[in-house]
Order: structure tokens, then sequence, then C-alpha cells
């Protein structure tokens, strides 16, 4: 069955346009037939995706915003420029307790925080490149997020691979007898505390030079 498109709308992260893909979710989730519960399941997870690249683009970035899916399942999808220099980044550091990117907090936060970071490497990168060669494969990912591979030219992260990550790296926190200083226990909760982490099947994001793409994946019903 061959995936039904909402209307794409450009928007640029203020409340007006939020406003509108919240109105862009309603109308697909009607089309589609959705479930109240799944409607309003694809809103908040809109409302995560619209508001994701704050902070890390200029007041006249665009992304293109649209949903596609079946009676089964959706994909949410926000895909354009970021524009960030080694300025702007200083700018956002600076404006950071102790250093650190206040941005950055929560999960969407640092996936943010993560594009800003590999955008700025790679254009700096490419200038290492024009000038001395290509030192082969390069990863860029930053903020605690580094789970991301090169793939075809682009940088991949996936929220499934962040979480297996964590799984890995700090076992079962649920298990009997394990205990975990909450430093440790942090990043596990915040992802588990996270619309995104709570209502997504998966997020993908895809960075090829200043261009981001990403993609919430989500099953009807779940």
């Amino acid at each position: 069955m061959s995936n039904t498109l909402s209307d794409k709308i450009y928007v640029s992260g203020s409340e007006a346009d939020v406003a509108r893909v919240l109105d862009e979710a309603s109308a697909f989730a009607g089309r589609m037939g959705y479930s109240a519960r799944d409607e309003r399941q694809l809103r908040l997870l809109s409302e995560e995706l619209a508001g994701l690249m704050s902070g890390i683009t200029s007041s006249d970035f665009q992304a293109l915003f649209w949903a596609e899916g079946t009676k089964e399942k959706y994909e949410l999808h926000l895909l354009g420029k970021t524009e960030m220099t080694s300025q702007r980044r200083e700018e956002l550091l600076a404006t950071a307790r102790d250093g650190k990117n206040a941005a950055a907090a929560g999960i969407m936060g640092k996936i943010r925080d993560m594009i800003a970071v590999t955008v700025l490497n790679w254009n700096d990168a490419m200038k290492i490149q024009a000038e001395y060669g290509d030192f082969g494969n390069m990863s860029f990912m930053g903020a605690g997020m580094d789970t991301g591979v090169s793939t075809g030219g682009a940088m991949i992260w996936n929220l499934s691979s962040y979480r297996e990550s964590l799984q890995d790296y700090y076992g079962d926190l649920s298990a009997e007898g394990d205990v975990f200083e909450d430093a440790k226990k942090e990043p596990w909760d915040e992802l588990e505390r996270s619309i995104i982490g709570n209502l997504a099947d998966d997020v993908r994001v895809s960075i090829r030079s200043d261009q981001v793409e990403i993609v919430i994946y989500k099953a009807v019903g779940a």
C-alpha cells in the first residue's frame, strides 16, 4: 500500500509556524482516520519536530515539514538547511553556565546540539580537506550522542542505536540489585521522560554538509 502524503509546508520555528504544523498534523490524522489518541500522539511528535532546530539557525531559516503514512504507520519529516558558524556556536556556548550549551538540555536539545556540532565540524573538515587532502572517514557527532555512522557521504544518527548504546553501557537499570549513581542514570532517565523516547518508534537524523533531514517513525495504535 502506497503512502498518503500531507501537504508540505515551510516552517521557521515561530509560534505561528508550529501552530500551522499542528493544524496540518490534525488534518492528516483526520484524512487517515486515526483515533483521537493517535491524533494526539501525532500532534505531540509534530510539535517536537517543528521546534527541534530552534537556536541553531538564523531567523531566515525555513524547513519543509510533511507527514506521510498508511493506516498502520506514519512518518514525520523535516527537511532543510541550517546555518552554523564558529561565531554562532561560540554565542550559544557563551549563553550557558560553565561553558555548556543550555539549549542541549533534554534529548531534543542534545539532538539540536549534535546537528550544530556536526554541521560546524563538517564545514571545518571540508576546508581542511580542500587544503591538505582527504583524511578518511571522520565522526562529527557531539553532545554525548556519538552513535552516528557515515553512510553514502552523510552522517546518520538513529534514536534506536542511541537507546541500544545506553542499554549496553548502563545495563538493565530495572534489574534487581543494579544500583547506579544519578549521574550515570541521567541520560537514560532523560530519554525515558521525553516525548520522543516514549512515543516515537525511531528517529533518524541525516546530515550532509549544511542539509539536515529528520524523520520520526511511529506505528499507529502503539
